[in-house]
């Protein structure tokens, strides 16, 4: 029998009946009752059923911070069905790859998204229905949600592949809801809590910020990027309580001048995640948050949002930083770390792969079974028990209190205000552009720390000099913007090392040297 409590939307329908008149969304000043948007999402749930009355096995949810973008994903959910998230801000052929790849049933979107449906369906025959903010719709409510198996995937995001094929992954109810409980018995949210949602949904660290929100019954109040520049009037205006972001974001304000003692003063939980977080831009941000809790959180996508934590402390994270940032923490509950080294031998001392195993693991990636098996492993952890390992790609070492300390990467995956990027992804699209026949893409380190920026370099004998800017044009239509290098530089020979390599340090110095010349 299908454990009801161990599905994504059951917090929320939990609120429905302990708190139907508190405002579950607040959006560009309209509020929805938790009444209400269940009452939306039901009767969207019966239009997404189609006139045979089969749910969809997949909805595509095309919409950005509109009402569609929530009571959708709760229409969904009600029929059982995994939610795709995609983004319109997204290359439209990335999108259709995305559609075609997850074999999505149904699209949701709204209004402002609709027109480029066209162009990403192609020739596919999905079904489509447009919500707008107003909430209509001719159909009944449903009566009844679908309550899945729980190991069925409750949704399923795309993050950035080497091939230039984004990888599915898919995060079942028993993952997801294992999180938002070890989440509520380490948070005192509550009803009168009002939650900020900073990332898009294609982004996993949104499923914090909604779920959380809708399972205390506190008020969910979306964020523009416009108000990510300066989120003090934001915060005081909508009386903020709990603030997500990734680290970049008191790294900018930082850059600026802007976060100033006491400016975020109506915080109570501050909570960062999805890169490292520099110790500076922990103290600027305790300062000015100054009532709140600053959290360091530390989680790949494949291990549902985040499974390590450290609580902000001034003496003891500046005692235990590493490279200027704060330690990632220890495992929450029911989640195992270890570290290992290359032939995956535990590492007792010392520096080694960080591989996580628990309830929050995931399966596998979407219909690729030969890189599932080069992420997952059995082994033993050191306690003795066997278990089924994830490996993440990240370096660390434990501190003499236990907790991890990031190093780095193993590979070419870097984080870039805190998405997940290929280095070899973008180079593979370089390298199609006419005229290159060899690229190469670093990061350079912000002048605040928490800001890393991406260079291309380029060469062939027939590009010129300016070519970089042409050549920025060309991948906007096939990479997202976060993935775009800031700059792109045509040099006439890539440096090599005494192996013959490329010489990636000089590269680096070189991409610094020009970005902040």
């Amino acid at each position: 029998m299908t454990d009801r409590r161990e599905h994504l939307n059951s917090g929320f329908l939990i609120s429905v009946e302990r708190y139907p008149d508190n405002s579950a969304l607040r959006l560009r000043g309209n509020e929805w009752t938790y009444a209400q948007l269940d009452h939306i999402a039901r009767c969207w749930a019966t239009e997404l059923s189609g006139s045979d009355g089969r749910p969809p096995k997949r909805v595509g949810l095309f919409a950005h911070k509109s009402l569609a973008s929530y009571a959708g994903m709760l229409a969904a959910l009600y029929l059982g069905a995994t939610v795709v998230p995609l983004n319109r801000k997204f290359p439209l052929e990335r999108t259709r790859l995305m559609v075609e790849v997850a074999g999505i049933d149904v699209i949701l979107a709204d209004e402002s998204s609709a027109p480029q449906i066209p162009a990403i369906l192609g020739s596919e025959d999905i079904r489509v229905s447009v919500f707008s903010d107003s909430g209509r719709c001719e159909e009944p409510p449903m009566t009844s949600p679908v309550f899945v198996d729980p190991d069925e995937a409750a949704y399923l995001l795309f993050t950035s592949g080497t091939t230039g094929v984004p990888k599915g992954v898919p995060v079942s109810h028993r993952n997801i809801t294992h999180f938002l409980e070890v989440m509520a018995e380490r948070y005192d949210f509550g009803p009168d809590d009002r939650f900020t949602q900073n990332f898009d949904q294609t982004f996993d660290l949104s499923m914090f910020d909604l779920f959380m929100a809708w399972r205390s019954g506190g008020c969910l109040v979306p964020m523009e990027a416009i108000h990510q520049l300066a989120p003090f009037r934001f915060v005081a205006e909508n009386g903020i309580s709990v603030w997500f972001s990734v680290p970049s974001v008191p790294g900018l304000l930082r850059e600026k001048g802007s976060l100033t003692p006491n400016s975020l003063s109506p915080l109570r939980w501050s909570l960062f995640c999805g890169e490292a977080l520099p110790v500076e831009s922990a103290r600027a941000w305790q300062r000015a948050a100054s009532r709140s809790v600053v959290e360091n959180l530390y989680g790949p996508t494949e291990v549902t949002v985040a499974c390590m934590a450290h609580r902000w402390s001034p003496r003891v994270s500046d005692a235990s930083r590493a490279n200027g940032t704060v330690p990632i923490g220890i495992p929450i509950r029911g989640t195992n770390a270890d570290l290992f080294n290359s032939q995956l031998e535990l590492v007792s001392d010392g520096e080694g792969e960080i591989c996580l195993a628990g309830p929050q693991v995931f399966s596998g990636y979407w219909e690729n079974a030969a890189l599932t098996a080069r992420v997952l492993f059995e082994a033993q952890g050191s306690d003795g028990v066997m278990r089924k390992w994830y490996r993440t790609g990240d370096i660390a070492k434990r501190n003499d209190g236990g907790e991890f300390i990031f190093l780095g990467r193993i590979d070419q995956q870097v984080k870039i205000n805190g998405m997940r990027v290929e280095l070899g992804e973008i180079e593979g699209e370089l390298n199609r552009q006419n005229g290159v026949t060899r690229s190469a893409v670093v990061t350079v380190a912000g002048s605040a720390e928490s800001t890393a920026r991406l260079v291309a370099f380029v060469c062939g004998k027939d590009l010129e000099k300016g070519a970089g800017s042409k050549i920025q044009r060309e991948l906007r239509e096939h990479l997202p913007s976060y993935m775009i290098p800031h700059r792109i530089e045509v040099i006439h020979e890539f440096p090599l090392n005494s192996n013959g390599k490329t010489d990636t340090s000089a590269l680096k110095a070189l991409a610094t040297a020009r970005v902040w010349a």
